[in-house]
């Protein structure tokens, strides 16, 4: 409607990996050497679905998108008897907003990851547990200033902060 320009996407998509590898760490603690092994494991398979909106005007914007997808290889990790992808989050999105004032922008964004399986080895790096981490969320925020220096050249110097929560993936409380 008027100046506003509205954005929808929908995609699914499905991935076969065939002979995917891993890399596998043999260590013998009583010496210096570790060893580091590349093993195929079978077939990888990722499907999802991915959603994804944007809503602009002339001086501000608004753009959000969601994941949900499933990893998984087809044979189980030796260690711990897993097939699902270690390390990969079955949902995750983002939210950025963009607001233009004269020749000043601040811009932000949110990325949110959800769960995800974490192997935890012991002091011996023999495998002890899988966990599920929490979910968080990294927010960026960045402003800066266009100038016209001549005819069409344009500067634009910034500054900003990422990951201002200092948010990771990490055991659950």
């Amino acid at each position: 409607p008027g100046d506003l320009d509205l954005r929808l996407g929908v995609n699914g998509y499905l991935n076969r990996l065939d002979n995917a590898f891993v890399l596998n760490e043999r260590d013998a603690p009583a010496t210096p050497e570790e060893e580091v092994i590349r093993e195929n494991r079978g077939t990888t398979t990722v499907v999802g679905a991915e959603i994804e909106a944007s809503l602009a005007a002339k001086t501000w914007s608004v753009r959000a998108g969601w994941t949900v997808e499933d990893a998984r290889n087809e044979e189980r990790d030796e260690d711990f008897d897993r097939n699902r992808l270690f390390r990969t989050p079955n949902l995750y999105g983002y939210l950025e907003g963009l607001v233009k004032v004269g020749g000043f922008q601040l811009q932000t964004g949110i990325d949110f990851t959800g769960p995800m399986l974490v192997p935890r080895l012991d002091e011996n790096a023999d495998p002890l547990e899988v966990i599920d981490s929490p979910w968080f969320a990294a927010w960026d925020l960045n402003i800066s200033y266009a100038a016209l220096v001549v005819d069409a050249l344009v500067i634009e110097p910034f500054i900003g902060a990422r990951n201002i929560l200092d948010s990771r993936q990490g055991a659950p409380n």
